[in-house]
């Protein structure tokens, strides 16, 4: 796993998961396993609404935030006022909800946010934690996952934000899922050292504080993760 790769910058080594986006293999066979085991017990239909995303992608998204062009979040899903926000805030805020750039689990193809398209059209899911709660158009799904991911019987998926961090580290995302064979190995090859090179690299903004706080984002966006219990 060279570095390009583990930021994003790469894709040869992953396969087409429909005629739009891209997987790694494994996590596609480990995937369609999936499907078909929630559909036969609880008649759930598990789709992807995002897998891998490149590293111009993932910068497109953070940039389009940090400058006001697209909606923040807090904890509970209330809209952030952008001019309101110092710089250190708006790091954070945005942090709370989006990957930095070439820091993305997303980037390795092993990761996945799903849905249940048997009560939800891809057009109306918004990935927000209220859609899978208990009561949630999704709830079902992910109840049944909680299960599946306490039994191990996950078929290899677990969910690296499955706690709320409250603000020190990525928010809660019931609705992804990382194939943990291929994802473990790659967080033990992503160091400290490619991810800062990556923030040299790159043109994202609030690069300044971004290095400022680099030691500290990197223990908390990217090494703190729910454990896998696989």
């Amino acid at each position: 796993m060279d570095y390009k790769t583990l930021t994003g910058r790469e894709s040869s080594h992953l396969v087409s998961l429909d005629d739009k986006r891209l997987i790694h293999p494994d996590a596609l066979r480990a995937l369609n396993q999936l499907k078909e085991l929630a559909l036969k017990d609880i008649g759930a239909k598990i789709e992807v609404i995002s897998s891998y995303r490149n590293f111009q992608d993932q910068l497109n998204i953070w940039n389009l935030k940090a400058s006001g062009e697209r909606d923040l979040f807090d904890l509970n899903e209330n809209k952030l006022d952008y001019q309101d926000l110092s710089k250190e805030e708006l790091l954070k805020a945005i942090l709370l909800w989006s990957a930095i750039p070439g820091g993305s689990r997303h980037h390795w193809g092993t990761d996945i946010d799903i849905f249940d398209a048997s009560k939800i059209q891809m057009k109306d899911v918004k990935l927000l934690n209220s859609e899978c709660s208990s009561d949630g158009v999704c709830g079902d799904l992910h109840l049944w996952l909680d299960q599946k991911i306490k039994d191990n019987n996950s078929l290899g998926f677990f969910r690296p934000y499955d706690t709320d961090r409250n603000y020190t580290g990525v928010g809660q995302e019931k609705w992804h899922l990382s194939f943990n064979p291929i994802s473990n190995e790659y967080l033990e090859k992503y160091t400290y050292e490619v991810f800062l090179k990556n923030i040299q690299d790159s043109t994202i903004i609030l690069k300044e504080e971004i290095l400022s706080n680099s030691n500290l984002i990197y223990e908390n966006y990217i090494l703190n993760i729910d454990p896998s219990p696989l």
